[in-house]
């Protein structure tokens, strides 16, 4: 009985070392697999840990490099803003020239015209001077040729102080519509030149009324006056804008 139970004890003595045992080695293997784990998660704690390091250097570097870009778009929208304004002058000053050489155009238009009436003009006196030097010379010849005939005339001509002079005819007033036309209107400076003058009557300062198709049209003043050409002043308002340049009207002088 003893025996037995001692072979019993012995027994449940190995089973139990067997189980502590296995149960030792079970928790050592637990351990061994629960520290490598560990050492996984450290790893990747420190490898985390370091692309954390990493992303902070490189969400850095991008916030420098933003602050940068940001700097350098105003800087560019300052410049873009310089440059519109600096356009808008430009256009503006583009614009304004534009206008001068415009006016400049047409005041050159205007003075060549003028210059070509003015020639014109200088070309119709030379010619009425080249007629008047030849009835001139024509006369001279007859009078040389009256005096070579009748001496004792020459004579007593020239006994008495007798000289020949121009005979100066003082036309009156118009008392009829005069038919002109406009050679010139300059409406910058208020004043038209008609093709009227001395020849017809006018005399300087006279206030001449302009008809058109019988119908007043305004008032002027001579200006400046010659045989065959006037300046005159527009009186009425808006006048300038009533005539036109080569057109005829009808004159009368108040």
């Amino acid at each position: 009985m003893d025996e037995r139970f001692l072979k019993l004890v012995s027994v449940i003595a190995i089973v139990l070392l067997l189980i502590v045992g296995f149960l030792y080695f079970g928790e050592h293997v637990k351990r061994i697999s629960l520290a490598r784990q560990l050492e996984e998660v450290n790893a990747k704690l420190s490898s985390t840990q370091r692309a954390l390091e990493i992303a902070k250097e490189e969400v850095g570097r991008l916030s420098q490099k933003l602050q940068l870009s940001e700097t350098e778009l105003r800087n560019a929208q300052e410049e873009l803003s310089k440059s519109e304004t600096i356009r808008q002058e430009i256009m503006t000053q583009l614009d304004q020239t534009r206008t001068e050489l415009q006016k400049q155009v047409y005041l050159k238009l205007d003075l060549e015209q003028r210059l070509n009436k003015a020639k014109q003009e200088v070309k119709n006196l030379q010619d009425e001077l080249s007629k008047m030097e030849a009835v001139k010379l024509d006369l001279e010849a007859k009078i040389r040729d009256l005096e070579g005939k009748t001496p004792l005339v020459a004579a007593a001509a020239k006994a008495d102080n007798i000289e020949l002079g121009q005979i100066v005819v003082n036309p009156s007033k118009p008392t009829q519509p005069l038919d002109g036309e406009v050679l010139v209107l300059n409406k910058e400076y208020n004043f038209a030149v008609v093709n009227l003058g001395r020849k017809d009557g006018l005399s300087d300062g006279d206030t001449i009324a302009i008809y058109e198709n019988e119908k007043l049209i305004g008032e002027v003043k001579v200006e400046k006056l010659q045989d065959a050409m006037v300046a005159v002043d527009l009186l009425t308002p808006r006048l300038k804008d009533k005539l036109v340049e080569g057109h005829n009207y009808t004159f009368k002088v108040k």
